[in-house]
Formats: C-alpha cells, sequence, structure tokens
C-alpha cells in the first residue's frame, strides 16, 4: 500500500472529490510535519470531520465516563502496594504522578502517560488542531462517530483489563517509549501499513471494538456523507491500512480512492 496519509477519493454518484486524512492522536513537532499541507486542503471544503464532535458540550458529556464509578474503589483492581511501584515508575520515567488520576480509568491514565514518554505535554493533538482551525474560519464541524458512540465504547471495554494493561506499562516503560517513537517514526514517514500493524499488535483483544467494528462504521458514514458534498475527514492514521481498513471498506462501495 502506498505511504500517505492524505488520500482523496469519489464515487460514480457523485464525482466531486473527497479528502481523507489520517491523524494521531498526539501532539508533538514531529506530528506535524504535514500540517501546511493539511491546512490548504482544509481550506476547500466547507464540512469538515474529525474522528468525533469536539463540541464543549460533547467533551463535558464524555468526561464523567472517564472516571470510575463513584462505588468502585481503585484496590478492588489493584494492590496498593503495586500502585506505589508503578507510581514511582511513571514519576521517575515521564515524571507524572498518577496519584493525580486515581480515580481515572486506566485508558485515560495510559494515553496521559504516552503524551508525556513523547513530549507532546502542552501540543495540540492534530485533530484538535483541525477542528480549531474549522471552527475559526468558520466552517461547518461534525464528528463522524457522535460523543454517545464514544461512551459506549468507553463501556465496553473491561476495567480489569485496563488495569492490566497499565501495570504491563509500568513494568515495559522503556520498551513503550521505544515502541510510541517507532510509531512517530512511522507516522512520519507516512507508512499507514506501520501504523496499522503497530495499533493491531498494541490493542490485543480489543481490536475488534477499537478498530475493525469502527472501521466499518466510519466507511459507510463517510460515504454517506460525501454523497451529499465535497468534505474533509479526518480520523486515526491506525484506521486507514488493513483488510478491513476504511480504504480497503470505500473501495469496496465502489469508490475510486487515490494517495495525494
Amino acid at each position: 500500500m502506498k505511504k500517505s496519509l492524505i488520500w482523496e477519493f469519489s464515487t460514480d454518484e457523485m464525482p466531486h472529490t473527497s479528502t481523507l486524512y489520517g491523524t494521531i492522536h498526539l501532539g508533538t513537532l514531529q506530528c506535524m510535519a504535514h500540517w501546511e499541507k493539511i491546512e490548504k486542503k482544509i481550506e476547500e471544503y466547507s464540512h469538515i470531520f474529525t474522528e468525533s464532535s469536539l463540541y464543549p458540550e460533547d467533551l463535558r458529556y464524555l468526561q464523567p465516563f472517564m472516571l470510575l464509578e463513584e462505588d468502585v474503589q481503585l484496590h478492588q483492581y489493584i494492590s496498593t502496594r503495586r500502585w506505589s511501584k508503578m507510581r514511582k515508575t511513571f514519576l521517575k520515567y515521564c515524571g507524572l504522578d498518577i496519584d493525580d488520576y486515581r480515580m481515572f480509568k486506566p485508558l485515560f491514565i495510559m494515553a496521559q502517560i504516552q503524551s508525556q514518554l513523547v513530549g507532546a505535554n502542552g501540543i495540540e493533538a492534530l485533530d484538535y488542531k483541525i477542528w480549531t482551525k474549522a471552527v475559526n474560519e468558520g466552517r461547518t464541524t461534525l464528528g463522524i462517530e457522535s460523543a454517545q458512540e464514544q461512551v459506549r465504547i468507553l463501556q465496553s471495554l473491561d476495567i480489569t483489563q485496563q488495569y492490566q494493561n497499565l501495570v504491563q506499562m509500568s513494568k515495559r516503560i522503556t520498551k513503550t517509549r521505544r515502541n510510541l517513537q517507532r510509531l512517530l517514526n512511522a507516522y512520519a514517514e507516512q507508512d499507514i501499513m506501520s501504523l496499522y500493524q503497530m495499533s493491531k499488535a498494541s490493542l490485543g483483544r480489543d481490536r475488534p471494538v477499537l478498530i475493525r467494528n469502527r472501521n466499518h462504521i466510519m466507511a459507510d458514514r463517510i460515504i454517506n456523507f460525501h454523497n451529499l458534498r465535497p468534505s474533509f475527514f479526518s480520523f486515526g492514521a491506525g484506521h486507514l491500512a488493513g483488510g478491513q481498513g476504511v480504504l480497503r471498506l470505500l473501495k469496496k462501495k465502489g469508490a475510486i480512492v487515490r494517495p495525494i
């Protein structure tokens, strides 16, 4: 498969061209290498889609679901001794005190750790940068997925497995950092097949929920939105490639897809 984060597609029903862009849910200078191209592409469209809606009301709706439920105690899933060990590890390697996040679900804690490990603290992630530009320029901004759908995904993920993943991250912290750097290098090189393979390997048994099922939903909606008007679509680059990736699914639906 061609190495490109930016793809154009059209259909027989609607020959006008829409653009797909694979983002990364991190903010580093390395991630921003293609920003000038993306800015120009955004300016070609009146309708801009990100993976999910980033309207403040939708983000506020999501926030409570990032927290452990009120009657859930941390020690139900992890011992005080293990938590203390992990706290020391994360403080040492990324300067993050997980005590400040003890009431958050592990998935959210791991995202914060990853951002710290790659030096992304304070740099706006690409999704937000795209959304902010579109809003500031008065373009119509929408999510491919709704906040309610994102919540259903969060609620479907096994909380015990999330804690196990967090423990493994603490035990393999240097390997985690290396893997993140490999991910960033692949992103800079626009190697979407490597990005897909790394995402697939890291998600384990959650892969169908987080990647495969969502790919089918996103491909259906992208085609439907495109058939209404030319649009700009951005979502995680790990969704682009693969046998059930968005690019392959769009082709199966009759779209003509080409890399830029």
